[in-house]
């Protein structure tokens, strides 16, 4: 009976182990490599959205769940769309969020000079899962389901304190990157109220 009881207290105390270790570290997680940039646009800077983007907004579509507005720009090819949101209250310009993902859209939205959406740090389409940690680090969580794995990573704050959220002033910050087979084919970033 001991003995039994021995091991089972053994068993949980690795169980806790090994768990711990799959959660990403705390120390460091305030993102430093967290985009804020996609295809020269940089998330609350109505400045660099009017000298990529222009003020032709033909594609505002509107988010039924929120009333929140996405403009919608395409690829040259148009195999990629580029969203951009504005939040209510922002200046007139500003995107918080922004999301880049493979298709064409009927609405036929003004196509951008180039053939990819990149950002800041270099994040595209295409790319692999593990260029792509190596390059945002490991704070993150995952969810899988079938072939399909969003990685997400965020940071909130009352009072914001990491860089990211002082860079716009903002109390969270979240991105989110899909990848089906292991391929990045979905991406989308930005700031969000509490």
């Amino acid at each position: 009976m001991r003995s039994t009881l021995l091991a089972v207290a053994a068993f949980a105390v690795l169980a806790t182990v090994a768990t711990s270790h799959a959660q990403p570290a705390k120390t460091g997680c305030d993102l430093p490599n967290a985009d804020r940039t996609v295809h020269g646009v940089t998330l609350g800077d109505a400045k660099s959205a009017l000298a990529v983007l222009g003020d032709d907004h033909r594609n505002v579509v509107n988010d039924r769940q929120t009333d929140f507005p996405w403009i919608l720009f395409a690829s040259r090819d148009n195999k990629q769309i580029l969203a951009f949101r504005h939040h209510a209250g922002d200046i007139i310009d500003s995107y918080l969020e922004v999301e880049v993902k493979y298709g064409r859209d009927d609405r036929s939205p003004p196509k951008l000079n180039v053939f990819e959406f990149v950002t800041g740090n270099g994040i595209k389409l295409g790319m692999k899962r593990r260029p792509f940690l190596r390059r945002m680090g490991p704070c993150f969580t995952s969810s899988v389901n079938g072939k399909t794995e969003i990685i997400r990573y965020e940071i909130a704050e009352k009072e914001p304190k990491a860089p990211i959220l002082k860079a716009a002033n903002m109390p969270q910050y979240y991105a989110e990157y899909e990848f089906d087979h292991g391929v990045l084919v979905r991406m989308k970033f930005g700031y969000a109220p509490f």
